[in-house]
């Protein structure tokens, strides 16, 4: 089986910035994030905005593996659980409920 990993160094909060690691292993794709929610297994914005192509907050020189993140998600179950998650977001902010089923079901593709 083919391992492939693409890590980035966002900015955060702190001077010190994050890192995001991106693997992809057969047809899976698992994120992390050093910061304080992805350390603890919670979804986390850095992850997020990487996945959906936003290369703002990244710090480290954008290489070729950015643009691979949108094609190694293509299929996976996080691919679904993000539309979900941003689904639940947009069009219905004010239903906690799903929006906080859907951070639980994309954190644990982020693990």
């Amino acid at each position: 089986m083919n391992t492939e990993v693409a890590t980035f160094l966002v900015s955060g909060s702190g001077p010190k910035p994050y890192q995001v690691e991106f693997v992809k292993d057969g047809g899976g794709l698992k994120a992390y994030c050093n910061c304080l929610a992805g350390s603890h297994g919670s979804h986390c914005k850095h992850r997020i905005n990487i996945l959906v192509g936003d290369s703002n907050g990244i710090v480290s020189d954008v290489d070729d593996k950015f643009g691979l993140i949108a094609d190694w998600l293509s299929g996976t179950g996080l691919e679904s659980a993000l539309e979900e998650f941003l689904s639940a977001q947009k069009e219905k902010p004010q239903d906690k409920t799903r929006v906080t089923k859907a951070k639980k079901v994309i954190s644990r593709y982020m693990r």
